[in-house]
C-alpha cells in the first residue's frame, strides 16, 4: 500500500509542473525588426471578381505606420497588411531546444499517464492489492518513460515559441 500513496505522489508532482511549463511571460510588444506570425483576410482579383480568404503568414515586421503593417515574408516577398484585415498576430521568442524539451516532456508525461492508468485499468483486481500496486507502479513508469522520450524527441527540434499580442498594440507602440 506504500507503493500506491508513492505512484500517486510521483503522478500528481508530474501533473503539478504542468503550468510551470505553460506560463507564458509578459507578452513582447511587436516591433519594427521582430519575427512575427499574423493571421489576415488576403483578397485576390480574378477578372471582375474579388475573392477574400483567411492566410498566415510568417516574417519580419518591416514597418509600421498608422493604418498598415509591412510584412517580410522572404527578400522577394514583402505584404503589406492593412489594420482592418488583420485578426491576429503573434511574437516570436525565439527557437529553443529547452523549449522544445520542456514541450516534448510535458506531452510525454500526459501521454504515458493516460497509457499508464489505461494499463491498471485493463489489469485491475479487487482481490489481489499486490497486483493493484503493479499497476500504480505501471502509471508512474509509463509517464516518466513518456516524460523522458518526449524529452529527448522534444529537444532534437527546435520549438519556436509564439506569444499572441493584441493588434492594437501595433499601433500603441510603434
Amino acid at each position: 500500500m506504500k507503493l500506491g500513496f508513492q505512484v500517486v505522489a510521483i503522478t500528481l508532482a508530474l501533473a503539478g509542473t504542468a503550468p510551470v511549463l505553460a506560463a507564458a511571460p509578459d507578452a513582447p510588444v511587436p516591433s519594427v525588426g521582430k519575427r512575427v506570425r499574423v493571421d489576415f483576410m488576403l483578397g485576390t482579383q480574378e477578372g471582375k471578381v474579388l475573392t477574400q480568404r483567411a492566410a498566415t503568414r510568417i516574417g519580419v515586421l518591416r514597418a509600421v505606420d498608422s493604418t498598415s503593417i509591412q510584412l517580410e515574408v522572404s527578400p522577394s516577398e514583402t505584404h503589406s497588411i492593412t489594420f482592418g484585415d488583420l485578426s491576429r498576430i503573434e511574437v516570436s521568442s525565439g527557437r529553443t531546444a529547452r523549449q522544445g524539451m520542456l514541450r516534448g516532456a510535458f506531452y510525454g508525461a500526459a501521454i504515458g499517464l493516460v497509457l499508464g492508468a489505461g494499463f491498471h485499468a485493463v489489469t485491475y483486481d479487487r482481490l489481489d492489492p499486490d497486483r493493484n500496486q503493479q499497476g500504480f507502479a505501471a502509471v508512474a513508469g509509463f509517464s516518466a518513460g513518456g516524460l523522458l522520450v518526449g524529452g529527448a524527441a522534444g529537444r532534437s527540434m527546435l520549438a519556436e515559441d509564439w506569444r499572441a499580442v493584441p493588434v492594437r498594440s501595433l499601433w500603441e507602440h510603434p
